[in-house]
């Protein structure tokens, strides 16, 4: 269990300002070039000694300015057994405020534990502190205490790194290595239900570490797969190295160019990305060898993008008849192939279940150059221009074969890669996996003969069928192409009298699926369609019976997805204003709180403005 520490929302958001602005004061640097060795350590300052006294409990508030905001509860427990027989022993530091209560400045940890002991009164220090001074004495008794946890660590740095101090700074003043600093501002970086879990002792630092390094949704990910019962007793982590190598990627091998800021531009190249492991190779040159992401969501939509720009290379290259699956192909690949109109409507193959045909490759000459021993050169003519010959047959037979319109283009896709290459959907029998396949000529003759036989007349019908179902295939391939080319006439010249068709409207809910992002898309995938795989007439079916409810969210999950909706100049980031509107989001209280930060610059600006325009006047008087 952990106490989870909240101060009041209004309290923070007044002096989030003012925290800021003095934690920089306290770090600040020093000089206009200034040098590491200027910086002072951390150390408690000499502040007023104040006046000690005995509180009631119910005197004292909790302070909003501390960043320690986690506790463990056995820790705690433990520690008020000890006060309910000894009581407090070293007092509590606070300052007076206006509620005419007192502001705890330092010894959360005892008030707490004092709370749950059953004390009704404390002692403590009264001091007459400033902000920027209740900071400064937070910091240093939170990184001076004997054996702080790594996580308060961490967040003191993570604080001192926000206020605008360089790692540098923060080692020197600390004393320690700038590897140690980085690593406790990583476990900063650990999500609040994965920080309890390490604050109760229930994961180790490097563990932790590891994690946080992680990007907040892959944590996520990991907290719902692995953590959910944590509470629990018994809980334990089961090969914790293996669940977070599932969150990991060696880009060494990654199917995309990790140096192409242009991929997914929104997030650039993997060079120098914090989530890359090899961009800290300064501060820890053990990874200098290593490129191993910790973005588990933009490493899949960048393999996405790389399968994307695959598929649409090798459609746009040789428009293919249909696609063959292998058992090695990606799962980006049947996200792109669902969800590209290059793709849509094209036959599947498994590759194992067809005869493919391979352009053969041309002979090279250097392969028929044959060095001797004494180091001479010698090319092998007549080697190369009988595999020339070969070549040349070969070359010829494939080209039969990719004129012969029983044979078909397929687009392969496997391990990351997408190819056009010549199959037939019947698989030859001759490969070793059963009997041959008879030809028309054949049959023919054994007809002539009398030595036809009722299952060579059986095999001769079905070649007959599988070649009429292919027909009807291409007869409606181009029956459509047809339709599609008449379609686009038709739209060359606009006509004012048209109204839209139910399968018009059907259409346009099509056109805003497949304007959704990947991410989007999924979600709307799953919403509307669940886990089925839909053909294309029944996703149309789909389409056209959406209830309004569906049809609404699939409206705004397209709006959502587009990033020009956070301008007000834009014109979807209007449409999108007036959406949220009329969706129930509360606007007014946005606008209000923005109001009320606008009258307070205005407050601000308005007597300076006032003193210039008086100033010009006596300007002008004196002039």
């Amino acid at each position: 269990m952990t106490t989870i520490i909240k101060s009041k929302k209004q309290i923070v958001n007044a002096k989030a300002t003012t925290k800021r602005t003095t934690l920089k004061r306290t770090f600040a640097k020093r000089g206009a070039n200034p040098k590491i060795t200027a910086v002072e350590p951390l150390v408690l300052s000499n502040f007023e000694q104040g006046e000690q006294i005995h509180l009631q409990v119910k005197e004292i508030a909790f302070s909003p300015l501390n960043y320690r905001k986690l506790y463990s509860n056995q820790a705690l427990e433990d520690f008020s057994t000890e006060l309910a027989i000894h009581g407090i022993i070293s007092p509590l530091t606070v300052r007076k405020i206006k509620s005419g209560r007192y502001e705890l400045v330092a010894g959360e940890r005892r008030l707490r534990a004092a709370i749950m002991a059953g004390l009704t009164e404390v002692p403590v220090i009264v001091k007459a502190l400033t902000d920027e001074q209740v900071i400064e004495i937070q910091l240093a008794e939170n990184m001076q205490r004997e054996n702080p946890h790594p996580l308060h660590e961490a967040q003191a740095i993570a604080l001192m790194q926000n206020a605008g101090c360089t790692i540098d700074e923060i080692a020197m003043r600390l004393g320690k290595s700038k590897g140690f600093i980085y690593n406790r501002i990583k476990l900063s970086e650990l999500s609040l239900p994965l920080q309890e879990i390490f604050i109760n002792d229930k994961m180790g630092i490097q563990d932790a570490i590891q994690v946080a390094s992680l990007s907040p949704e892959s944590q996520q990910e990991f907290f719902d797969n692995h953590c959910t019962d944590w509470k629990s007793k018994n809980f334990r982590f089961s090969n914790l190295q293996y669940a977070i190598s599932k969150f990991k990627y060696d880009l060494k091998h990654a199917p995309f160019n990790i140096r192409n800021k242009s991929l997914v531009a929104e997030v650039g190249a993997c060079i120098g990305c914090p989530f890359n492991s090899a961009s800290f190779k300064t501060l820890f040159p053990d990874l200098s060898k290593e490129a191993v992401c910790n973005n588990k969501g933009c490493f899949k939509n960048k393999c996405l993008a790389q399968a994307e720009v695959n598929i649409r290379k090798a459609v746009k290259e040789v428009q293919p008849d249909a696609i063959l699956v292998s058992a090695n192909m990606p799962s980006d690949y049947r996200i792109v192939i669902d969800s590209l109109p290059e793709t849509t409507g094209l036959t599947e193959h498994s590759y194992y279940d067809v005869r493919t045909f391979y352009r053969p490759e041309m002979p090279q000459e250097q392969t028929y150059t044959v060095t001797n021993d004494s180091g001479k050169s010698k090319f092998d003519k007549k080697g190369f221009a009988a595999a020339m010959q070969e070549y040349n047959d070969a070359l010829a037979d494939y080209n039969l074969k990719y004129e012969n319109p029983e044979n078909l283009k397929g687009l392969y896709l496997y391990s990351g890669k997408a190819e056009i290459i010549l199959f037939n959907p019947l698989k030859n029998k001759e490969d070793g996996f059963g009997q041959k396949k008879i030809t028309a000529k054949e049959v023919q003759e054994a007809i002539k003969d009398g030595t036809v036989t009722p299952e060579l007349l059986e095999q001769e019908i079905e070649r007959i069928e599988t070649k009429e179902r292919r027909s009807k295939e291409i007869d409606r391939d181009k029956i459509q192409a047809q339709i599609y080319k008449q379609f686009r006439e038709s739209l060359e010249e606009a006509k004012a009298d048209q109204k839209p068709t139910a399968a018009d409207l059907t259409a346009a809910r099509l056109v805003i699926y497949q304007s959704l992002d990947w991410q989007y898309k999924q979600k709307a995938k799953t919403f509307l369609f669940g886990d089925q795989m839909l053909e294309s007439a029944d996703m149309y079916q789909v389409l056209a019976n959406l209830s309004e409810e569906q049809y609404t969210y699939l409206i705004r999950l397209a709006l959502a997805g587009k990033s020009e909706g956070q301008y007000p100049k834009n014109e979807t980031g209007y449409c999108l204003y007036q959406v949220a509107m009329e969706a129930g989001t509360d606007i007014v209280s946005i606008e209000e709180e923005q109001a009320a930060k606008c009258v307070e610059r205005e407050a601000k600006m308005n007597p300076r403005i006032e003193d210039l325009k008086k100033r010009i006047g006596e300007m002008w008087e004196e002039a």
